[in-house]
């Protein structure tokens, strides 16, 4: 019988960096583009006040509009790009910005443009779509756009809103210039003997150390400087707020979450939901503090705790083609079709892999150049975190991948409520795959706590900001005031139900209150929810993918195939997720319950092994 062979086993890669040329031949090519857009972005005017007199009139405004948008999205991935590749180079990131200049322009002298079509009486918009083929791609966009009616204003209005994002988005812009110009940072010396700043990425970075008194430092010197501007921060943040609801009542939503879930059609039950199943399931949590105090040696966990890995993290490391080959083995389970795609995907140059001087830190994937391919950025380092962070990403890329080539332009791009589950549904099975794969104990509780912390920091976690985010919210909507040391009290409420301090599952921890000044999501109106909801799905969809249920894989491509052509609860419910399902949150808390049986087994072995005499 000839022996079966890994789907992986002959991948390629041979260059580890993009090909910007995809994009552009030349810089020369890009900048005559530039110029192209630039002459053209003022010629939109040519159709205000003459949609309605034509199926074919409308049909033409659109097909333009879309086209330049989808130039522009070219010309903008380009920019960015290269700017990203050395930031340190001005040219490039001039070229950035005038993009970035013209993409507000081009939004500005479209603000006419929605007003116009909500003027049209429904049955002509509807009459339109029956005789005009060429307006289908835009279908679903026209009839969201009557779902939106009530809340979109008159012409001048609208421009007005547009112009006001210039005012609107200071106090984000002052927090983040606070963190990142004009924040002193302290020092602190490593258990190395080493001495470093402790800026917002030291701090991500050195806060898994094993070594507990310099945990304890760490935190105390990050989250103290935050504390020392605390009034600061709260005045940024109340700022934000007022922000917030000053467009929801223009818009005449009855609150700032309505407001924001009306966007993606998302009913105000769901973020209720999402907020009441958390709740109802923090004994989970609490039973995995105590395991994680316990698996380190502690009476009681402490924030300075919850970020030092349990076990031991392979100590192998990967090489780029080594890493690609358990991505691809990890993701057998959703199909030839996406094996084939990710395996072209990684020997095409899709990924610039190295951290080279200069370039940005982190990682991401872009997709806006829709006639080419989606591009990452990787600063790998051949550990467990960079793979497991390459799966990630290329989930991201492969959405986009399968969205762009099914849907046409204006229904490809996706919302942010269904963005991290693909990527999220990459690390679930790359996990499965590394834990299925496992002969040590100590790497397999070190693999398995980081699936656990995982859900610990992207579902509790998550769903406590959003809880906070309501509240500061309400009270500023009831005419109430903000200041720093409000918010670090109703964060102070949300760390003691969460973390159970009056259950014993945690203790409360120095400057701990304040952690709600470090987190930029804030400004985002009632954005960091969506990471809980989306790995809801995510956990929900891996646990069908590796049970290998019938039709599974066949729904799973059909939701990253769908793009933005539906509502995000409808995209989920292609898959076979349904967020308005008490069973689902059930499903997926199961799940959690079984990780944290085997945890507690492991550490049983463990202790009886500690135990046993020599």
């Amino acid at each position: 019988m000839r022996e079966r062979r890994s789907v992986s086993e002959t991948i390629q890669v041979e260059n580890e960096g993009w090909d910007l040329g995809e994009i552009y031949t030349t810089l020369n090519d890009f900048v005559a583009d530039y110029e192209r857009l630039r002459g053209e972005v003022d010629t939109f005017d040519r159709w205000r006040g003459r949609l309605g007199k034509s199926p074919s009139i409308l049909a033409d405004a659109l097909e333009a509009t879309s086209d330049f948008s989808r130039r522009l999205g070219r010309a903008h991935t380009y920019a960015m790009l290269r700017a990203d590749l050395d930031m340190r180079a001005a040219e490039r990131e001039a070229h950035r910005q005038q993009v970035d200049l013209l993409r507000t322009q081009f939004s500005v002298n479209l603000s006419w443009m929605r007003p116009e079509l909500l003027a049209l009486p429904k049955a002509t918009l509807e009459g339109f779509l029956e005789t005009e083929p060429r307006l289908e791609p835009h279908a679903f966009y026209l009839r969201d756009l009557l779902r939106l009616k009530p809340h979109v204003l008159g012409p001048q209005e609208e421009k007005l809103l547009a112009d006001a994002g210039l005012i609107t988005s200071v106090p984000a812009d002052i927090s983040q210039t606070l963190l990142n110009a004009e924040m002193v940072w302290p020092e602190i010396e490593t258990p190395d003997g080493i001495t470093v700043k402790v800026t917002p990425v030291e701090f991500s970075r050195l806060r898994n150390s094993r070594d507990r008194a310099f945990r304890k430092r760490l935190y105390d010197a990050f989250l103290g400087c935050f504390a020392a501007l605390r009034e600061t921060f709260g005045q940024s943040l109340y700022g934000a707020i007022k922000s917030d609801v000053f467009l929801a009542r223009s818009r005449r939503h009855p609150s700032c979450l309505a407001a924001a879930l009306h966007r993606n059609n998302v009913p105000v039950s769901v973020f209720a939901g999402l907020l009441s199943h958390v709740r109802e399931a923090l004994p989970l949590l609490h039973r995995y503090q105590r395991l994680r105090a316990r698996a380190l040696g502690l009476a009681q966990l402490e924030a300075h705790d919850l970020y030092c890995p349990l076990g031991v993290a392979p100590v192998r490391r990967w090489t780029h083609a080594e890493a690609c080959r358990d991505v691809l083995d990890s993701v057998r389970p959703l199909g030839a079709e996406y094996a084939r795609r990710l395996t072209a995907a990684f020997e095409n140059r899709w990924i610039d892999w190295h951290a080279v001087e200069g370039k940005r830190l982190g990682a991401y994937a872009a997709g806006s150049a829709y006639d080419v391919h989606p591009f990452v950025l990787m600063n790998y380092t051949g550990e467990f975190e960079s793979v497991s962070t390459l799966a990630h990403e290329m989930g991201h890329a492969m959405h986009t991948d399968f969205s762009n080539r099914a849907q046409p332009y204006p229904t490809a791009n996706y919302s942010i409520f269904v963005a991290e589950v693909a990527s999220t549904v990459n690390e679930a099975l790359l996990a499965a795959h590394l834990l299925e794969r496992a002969t040590d104990e100590e790497e397999r509780m070190f693999l398995l706590t980081s699936r656990i912390d995982s859900i610990r920091g992207t579902l509790f976690r998550q769903a406590m900001f959003a809880e906070f985010e309501q509240a500061i919210h309400s009270r500023v909507e009831a005419g109430e005031a903000l200041t720093g040391q409000r918010a670090s009290k109703i964060y102070t409420e949300l760390l003691a139900t969460y973390h159970g301090w009056n259950e014993g599952a945690m203790k409360p921890s120095g400057n701990a209150a304040i952690e709600w000044a470090t987190v930029p999501h804030f400004y985002y109106n009632f954005y960091v929810y969506q990471y809980a909801t989306g790995i809801i799905a995510a956990e929900a969809l891996s646990q069908a993918l590796l049970a290998r249920e019938p039709g599974a894989v066949d729904r799973y491509i059909a939701f990253l195939s769908a793009g933005g052509s539906r509502h995000p609860l409808d995209l989920l419910r292609l898959a076979g997720v349904d967020l308005e399902s008490d069973a689902l949150y059930q499903a997926v808390f199961d799940g959690l319950a079984r990780m944290l049986d085997e945890l507690e087994a492991l550490l049983e072995k463990r202790h009886g092994r500690e135990l046993s005499p020599a």
